[in-house]
């Protein structure tokens, strides 16, 4: 294709389409924000930090029904997902208002065609949540059976803009009505005017939010509210969760849900730069068959996440971990010395005993993760033998033996201890101080004269089928 001539000798010609195919391409742009971002954003106020959007509720409901229909309906196990269902659904159905299917929702006037919108700021209770509607009066009825409260009437006014808006008030829950067919809730009187009086500015602020809209391109990848989606954006996550010390400030987490899996996608901006932490977790690999064929085929939950740069990210998550845990194990120093991580997965096969059956792989360098396994594994065996062999000599000091020169062959004769080869390896040496018994009150547990020394593990003592 070649431009006409005269376009080709004027440069005011050139210039001219040249205008043109900005202003396309800009109002292409604005076409395509205003067509990914969601109506029910006008009721968001532009300082809230969380949005957590769901795609209709006819798909969600009917596909995580399909895929979770087995733990959904599982024995009554204790601890269960199962469980805190049933827990829930019982409630509800206490306060006559029984929630087993999607008709039931419909019935209580909600628009299952549409999404949910739930925002929250930063502080406790400021939140507000946007429904659809079909039926407004069989909504508040339902609100009134969930809140147990008797409806009271309120007026919200702004002196400014001359709007007022009629809201009913169910304790301390505040539900409007702003237009057919929607319920903005929430506990705080301040962000409801936000959200109702400041519509305009509050959807100009989203229109020029490039995080979010970026956010929903990159990790949705569809428009908001729309099919058997979740989707979490969240903002400067320094503020919410000021425990992290800064670790990451701007997340978003889309999860698309299938009748046999979920695909999750997420973007997590970290101190120094932008983390795709997960990509499409079900895209197919090279070794992928390999693995997939030692899973059984009811496997519920699968998550895989592939990068080259996983062993920076664990670095970095696990500088943000201070947990008891994380100190006593010494895990946390040498996870940090792992540098080929490739692959990391996990699923969820069942439950077994009101807990969830997880198994979990890791790809990465082969001689760095025989190290590692074997830090872990030699941790827990000598904290496991040192209770042992204190508790053993605790007894015989209370009960049967003063001696401050027991070994561990004298506490397997005494019938403390079972006989095992490892157990002879530490060392029982006297203490420096030895308390006389008299010294404690009856019945408290007394110190032991003899201190459990360290044994010399190695491999091989843990090549064993047990482990």
């Amino acid at each position: 294709m070649s431009l006409p001539r005269s376009f080709r000798r004027s440069p005011i010609a050139f210039f001219y389409l040249l205008i043109i195919v900005l202003t396309l391409a800009l109002g292409y742009s604005r076409l395509l924000r205003r067509v990914s971002l969601a109506d029910e954003l006008r009721y968001v106020p532009r300082e809230n930090l969380l949005l957590l959007a769901t795609g209709d509720l006819d798909s969600v409901w009917s596909k995580t029904e399909s895929l979770f229909r087995e733990a959904l309906y599982a024995p009554d196990e204790s601890g269960a997902i199962a469980t805190q269902v049933r827990d829930l659904k019982r409630k509800l159905a206490k306060k006559g208002i029984p929630l087993e299917k999607l008709a039931d929702l419909r019935r209580y006037g909600i628009d299952t065609r549409r999404g949910v919108l739930f925002s929250a700021g930063d502080t406790g209770g400021e939140h507000v949540l946007v429904v659809p509607l079909r039926d407004t009066r069989a909504f508040q009825n339902f609100v009134e059976k969930a809140s147990g409260e008797l409806p009271a009437q309120k007026v919200l006014a702004d002196t400014c803009s001359g709007e007022s808006y009629q809201v009913a008030v169910f304790g301390d829950l505040l539900v409007a009505h702003p237009e057919p067919g929607l319920a903005v809730i929430s506990r705080s009187e301040g962000l409801l005017r936000r959200s109702l009086f400041l519509r305009r500015e509050n959807w100009h602020h989203a229109l020029r939010d490039n995080v979010l809209f970026a956010a929903i391109r990159r990790v949705l990848r569809r428009p908001m509210m729309s099919g058997s989606t979740i989707f979490l954006f969240l903002r400067d996550g320094g503020r919410v969760f000021k425990d992290a010390g800064g670790l990451f400030r701007d997340a978003a987490i889309a999860i698309e849900i299938q009748p046999d899996h979920l695909r999750i996608r997420g973007d997590v901006q970290v101190a120094g730069g932008v983390l795709k932490a997960v990509d499409d977790l079900l895209r197919p690999s090279r070794s992928e068959s390999e693995w997939r064929s030692s899973l059984p085929s009811s496997t519920a939950i699968l998550l895989r996440v592939q990068s080259d740069a996983l062993g920076r990210i664990l670095r970095l998550l696990l500088d943000g971990d201070d947990s008891e845990d994380a100190r006593e194990t010494g895990l946390k120093n040498d996870l940090r010395k792992v540098s080929e991580i490739r692959q990391l997965v996990v699923g969820v096969k069942g439950y077994r005993q009101g807990l969830p059956e997880i198994v979990t792989g890791i790809w990465g360098d082969e001689a760095e993760f025989e190290r590692l396994v074997f830090s872990l594994q030699k941790h827990l065996r000598v904290k496991r033998d040192r209770r042992l062999l204190e508790a053993a000599l605790a007894e015989a000091y209370k009960y049967q033996c003063l001696s401050p020169s027991l070994t561990s062959e004298d506490l397997i004769s005494l019938g403390l201890l079972r006989p095992e080869p490892i157990l002879n390896r530490y060392p029982l040496s006297p203490r420096q101080e030895i308390l006389s018994p008299s010294l404690f009150p009856p019945g408290e547990v007394l110190p032991f004269p003899q201190e459990v020394g360290e044994a010399r593990l190695e491999p091989p003592d843990f090549r064993h089928p047990s482990y």
